[in-house]
């Protein structure tokens, strides 16, 4: 049976429609979907009530702020506003959650709750625009669910990118006293010094290979300040399909990094940091200083110019070095082609990846195993068309490559362990049975 997941838009006609009414409906996000959801959540996460609640994962692909206010959630095709979303905003990576317990819960400073139960058997759920009648994301007639294996969007295996690397070029400042919103995007630092990262000085040679041209600070830091301001421009030319985004740092003695005006990590620095402010210890192995280490950063990225923002901080002002050389990367995944079937990890509020077709049914043996004394032809079976079996006489596990290659009937005339396995390309595999039959 093929399963067909539609998106659907009734665009100008219904605008229009609308608007002769009187009534025009503000859509928040325009590029929201469900992207995911387990409807037989046994072992999964769990809900503020400490349950193992099923849920709906939603997406907003474009990356963009805002929230899901009037849109819609629904089991039932003939009802399209049967529960409203209240105006609960997507997180950094875009991603909403809503449970499917039927406990209606609206609260948006708790966990979000429907008012209707996901069907483990298959059925209808769809997401709903504002207007109550223009589907944004839809699955006509999903298939049968398993224990803890969601479905959805699938677009396979993301690939790295650099988002921003070393040497890039950048706007830098010791300040005199204090600058205001700085780090923010608007901020205009046309005045402030051009550099190449990284951004530093040394007396000797250990960091000077690591100081990218227009970035020694020698003159402008030492003697007088423990502290530099650091503005990182680059581009993205889309966020879309943009996830796992990774600060990458050489670094010595401390730092504070912001992305797009949010703070998204520090090392070695006071809690209240001021223009002027050292760090708060000193990196005593210089090699970890010329190392990239790696943070897990969570901030939405702007489609077009973003900006890394780090202050520099310097165990002294007189200190004899100092290093700060960032990278961004991240992994990029094609979201324009998405393929659609299950997930055995599933991965609620992160992008979904390789997607298997199904679950290959268990293996039938027709004869159970047992005491015997005369010979009998076993059959191995599985409900899953075109899968194939796998099996051993010798006790060994068979697999997708090993084994022989069940086609006929098997001989037992003495004692015998059998063991067999089923399975299919795109499929998951079952699991290996045994029967063991003694003469």
């Amino acid at each position: 049976m093929n399963y067909i997941i539609k998106v659907r838009n009734y665009g100008l006609l219904l605008f229009s429609l609308f608007l002769c009414q009187g009534v025009l409906f503000s859509e928040t996000v325009s590029n929201a979907v469900i992207s995911e959801f387990l409807a037989n959540n046994n072992k999964g996460i769990k809900d503020s009530d400490n349950e193992n609640s099923d849920w709906i994962e939603i997406w907003n692909t474009s990356g963009e702020n805002g929230n899901l206010e009037g849109y819609y959630l629904t089991d039932d095709p003939e009802i399209l506003t049967k529960w409203k979303v209240p105006p609960i905003s997507f997180n950094d990576e875009g991603y909403i959650l809503i449970f499917a317990s039927g406990k209606d819960k609206t609260d948006i400073n708790d966990d979000l709750h429907s008012n209707f139960k996901l069907d483990s058997s298959g059925g209808y759920l769809a997401l709903v625009k504002p207007d109550g009648i223009t589907i944004a994301s839809e699955f006509i007639e999903y298939p049968e669910q398993f224990e803890d294996v969601s479905y959805g969007e699938g677009y396979g295996e993301p690939t790295d990118v650099f988002l921003l690397r070393e040497g890039n070029q950048a706007k830098l400042k010791v300040p005199e006293g204090p600058i205001n919103n700085w780090y923010k995007n608007a901020f205009n630092d046309s005045e402030w010094k051009d550099g190449s990262t990284g951004i530093g000085y040394d007396n000797t040679s250990k960091y000077i290979p690591h100081i990218g041209e227009g970035g020694d600070i020698n003159t402008e830091m030492r003697g007088k300040n423990s502290s530099v301001f650091i503005r990182v421009p680059f581009t993205v030319e889309s966020p879309r399909g943009i996830s796992e985004l990774t600060l990458r740092m050489k670094w010595e003695d401390g730092f504070i990094a912001y992305l797009n005006g949010k703070k998204i990590h520090s090392e070695s620095a006071p809690d209240n940091p001021q223009w002027n402010s050292k760090s708060t210890s000193n990196r005593s192995n210089e090699n970890d200083a010329i190392t990239f280490f790696n943070y897990p950063i969570s901030a939405p990225l702007n489609d077009g110019e973003n900006i890394l923002a780090i202050h520099g901080l310097n165990g002294s002002a007189n200190s004899s070095d100092f290093l700060v050389s960032p990278e961004i990367k991240a992994k990029k995944t094609n979201i324009e082609t998405p393929e659609y079937g299950y997930f055995l990890s599933p991965s609620p509020n992160s992008i979904n990846k390789t997607i298997i077709k199904g679950l290959v049914k268990d293996t039938k043996f027709s004869v159970n195993r047992g005491f015997y004394e005369k010979a009998f032809e076993l059959e191995i079976s599985t409900k899953t068309e075109n899968a194939q079996i796998r099996y051993t006489l010798d006790g060994s596990p068979p697999s997708e490559t090993k084994g022989e290659i069940y086609s006929n009937p098997i001989t037992i005339n003495k004692t015998t362990v059998v063991r067999a396995i089923a399975y299919k390309p795109g499929y998951s595999s079952t699991n290996i049975d045994t029967n063991t039959y003694v003469f």
